[in-house]
């Protein structure tokens, strides 16, 4: 299949360009330190899950019908291996060069041999204090079996050396659960200077292994990365629920996917190691420097006062200036909420209004990712208490939320809600609200926000993502139609203007293609633009190219997982691609196609990719009024002329920067929120506005 690539490959291309950010010298420092932790964070998921998977699907004997591009996952996995090693050197180099960049901002990461006086006392004074009650020492032995490693928790390795006796070796876990990976020392003057947990266990181990009479020691980190996946037991008298709990006490104990460690290590301790683990059993060996888990350094700019790219200061959307009532703006028109470029507070006020207003009989909403301390979930137990009756579907496969989601919704059902839990076979990924209010002439009113992210105010600040708030009965009775049937599980009639995955979405989205097609063979202007987290759908892929070699201009913008390989072999030119990297995350997805002037816009929560297409419930919702559809469209084709974090999507997986050729530089987030801007600024010079 020369026109796809193997997605998981293509993820990693995707990391590649959040290193480009981490290594770019016009990114302030604060920035680029953030996005090597997330480099470092996104690589661990991927082993845990992706690699994971292929690994398992290896040790089957099986192919998955869903790899595109190499139906062998072995040969994936070693393509997937000689990118990452090739991508950790570059790692490894820029951590070494930002710690040294760190020093001109007067901020110093020391070692333990690299202390003053009175820098040893205190962290001496600190092991004995905070450190070396979590210190449990694991004894190597030949002779012995070593207990399961952790995932997600760090290990060092420590080479005793005693007077006149053979050496032995341990394993200590460094208990950075329980305390900051790093410390701050004291100094003298205004320069910073921190220390890893590691180096000050480190710094105790003498005072652990005193009993040894040590000549000498050396300590080297480790880690293991596991496979998070889960494993639903087939047991009709468990519950959902448990199901769930039981599966997440095995990922804890899943198999060995990756082992990490100090490449200065000795050879007669790995192969010690080696043995213990088993790891002649894994792939994935990989060499690294003194420090891992360098997702921690997201920590350093807030403990080093680094200053961190200045965010936008978040707008009130300007339909709703000067307005007390958001369901009253709602019965007039239809809004369209940016985020993190509007305040999420317009969500949490609908909710709230909802919850305290007497003619609201019901809230329902799906759950999918909460915040950690939920205004969302406050707002509904409000409701409750309210005597309202309250609708939640919770999906308990949110990978690695699922304890948070599980205790979110023994919340709600403790108040009273009606918490529904999916489908064990079938996630819940669409995000819809609906309230539902009975007016003055007893007739019922609908009240639906639909979004392309998850209701959740922590994320919102950090993510692009757009949400449709809307008092359109139709489409609040198709809403009210998805939730009966997640709620009753039983068929549900096409709806006449959502799509609906697995039922609808697929086929709706092929006939927009194709009616694109057949109009640009029938001489007439014909586009379609689409921007999606990940595309890695081969039909899809299939009738867009077809759509571009018929005359249509196909324009993608995909943040992530890309399959298509252009090569310009195929498309005539039509179809290009880019990708956005920047300092929020592009979560939003569109959809839009210009059907002979009456452009279809759609926004969506589903990815263009099979499980979001055939696996889940997903939705995508058309905007209707064209003032809308057009501001989408705006939105963009600004994006699309980003010349400065934009990106080039093409089979080499170079990721060229798109080059603005005697331009005016464009960053498409920034143009964005002026746009947005703008809207504010008009309405608030109104003269209308002044009697609000």
């Amino acid at each position: 299949m020369e026109n796809f690539r193997n997605k998981e490959v293509s993820w990693l291309s995707f990391n590649e360009r959040v290193l480009q950010e981490a290594a770019d010298p016009s990114v302030p420092l604060a920035n680029r330190i953030i996005f090597l932790s997330i480099y470092s964070n996104n690589l661990d998921e991927f082993f845990r899950v992706k690699v994971a998977g292929l690994t398992h699907l290896v040790r089957l004997g099986r192919i998955d019908p869903d790899l595109i591009g190499g139906t062998d996952p072995q040969l994936v996995l070693d393509e997937i291996g000689a990118i990452v090693k090739d991508q950790r050197t570059r790692f490894e180099d820029l951590i070494a060069q930002i710690v040294d960049e760190l020093k001109s901002e007067n901020v110093f990461i020391k070692r333990y041999t690299e202390l003053s006086p009175d820098q040893e006392i205190f962290v001496q004074e600190y092991f004995n204090r905070k450190v070396r009650s979590h210190i449990f020492p694991m004894v190597l032995d030949f002779r012995y079996k070593l207990p399961k490693l952790k995932d997600q928790v760090l290990y060092l390795a420590v080479e005793l050396l005693q007077k006149e006796k053979a050496s032995k070796y341990s394993i200590i876990e460094i208990p950075t659960k329980i305390l900051p990976r790093f410390v701050k020392l004291p100094t003298e003057g205004d320069q910073v200077e921190i220390i890893f947990i590691d180096e000050i266990v480190r710094y105790g181990l003498p005072s652990i292994f005193r009993m040894f009479n040590l000549k000498e020691y050396h300590s080297y980190n480790i880690k293991v990365t596991n496979d998070a996946g889960l494993d639903l037991e087939d047991d009709l008298d468990t519950s959902y629920v448990n199901k769930i709990n039981k599966s997440l006490k095995k990922r804890k104990q899943g198999p060995l996917v990756r082992f990490v460690y100090d490449k200065t290590i000795p050879e007669q301790m790995f192969r010690l190691i080696y043995t213990k683990l088993k790891l002649g059993r894994i792939q994935f060996l990989t060499p690294g420097g003194r420090y891992h888990y360098i997702k921690d350094f997201i920590q350093l700019p807030s403990l080093t006062f680094l200053k961190e790219e200045e965010r936008h200061v978040q707008l009130r959307h300007h339909a709703l200036i000067g307005k007390d009532r958001i369901l009253s703006v709602l019965k007039k028109q239809d809004i369209l909420l940016h985020f993190p470029y509007h305040s999420y507070d317009t969500i949490i006020d609908f909710l709230r209004e909802a919850s305290i207003d007497p003619k609201v009989e019901t809230i329902s909403i799906t759950l999918y990712r909460v915040a950690r301390y939920s205004s969302i979930v406050n707002a509904l137990i409000n409701a409750l208490r309210n005597r309202k009756s309250v609708t939640v579907i919770v999906e308990l496969q949110a990978r690695f939320d699922e304890k948070s989601n599980i205790f979110w919704a023994e919340k709600l059902k403790e108040e009273g809600a009606n918490v529904i839990f999916g489908f064990s076979e079938m996630k819940v990924h669409s995000k819809l609200c609906l309230v539902t209010r009975r007016n003055r002439k007893k007739e019922i009113e609908y009240y639906s926000t639909i979004g392309t992210g998850n209701f959740n105010e922590d994320t919102s600040k950090l993510y692009t993502d757009t949400y449709l708030l809307t008092g359109n009965g139709e489409i609040g009775r198709e809403v009210e139609a998805v939730f009966a049937f997640l709620i009753k599980s039983y068929y549900i009639k096409a709806p006449e203007h959502l799509l609906l995955s697995p039922v609808t979405n697929r086929e709706g989205i092929a006939a927009c293609i194709e009616r694109e097609r057949l109009n640009a063979l029938e001489g007439r202007k014909a586009f379609i633009y689409i921007k999606m987290n990940n595309f890695a759908d081969k039909d899809l892929g299939e009738a867009l190219l077809k759509a571009a070699e018929a005359g249509v201009t196909v324009r993608m913008l995909v943040r992530g997982m890309f399959t298509l390989h252009l090569d310009g072999k195929r498309g005539n030119g039509n179809i290009e691609a880019r990708s956005i990297v920047d300092k929020y995350l592009e979560h939003s997805r569109y959809l839009i196609f210009f059907n002979n002037g009456d452009e279809k816009v759609y926004i969506t929560s589903s990815d263009l990719q099979p499980r979001n297409l055939d696996r889940r419930v997903e939705v995508s919702c058309p905007i209707l009024h064209k003032r809308l559809r057009k501001e989408i469209i705006d939105i963009f084709e600004i994006y699309w002329r980003d010349n400065v974090k934009a990106r080039i999507l093409e089979h080499s997986l170079a990721n060229n920067y798109v080059q603005a050729q005697g331009e005016e530089p464009c960053r498409g987030q920034d143009e964005v929120y002026k746009y947005l801007k703008a809207k504010n600024e008009i309405r608030e010079k109104s003269p209308r506005n002044q009697f609000n």
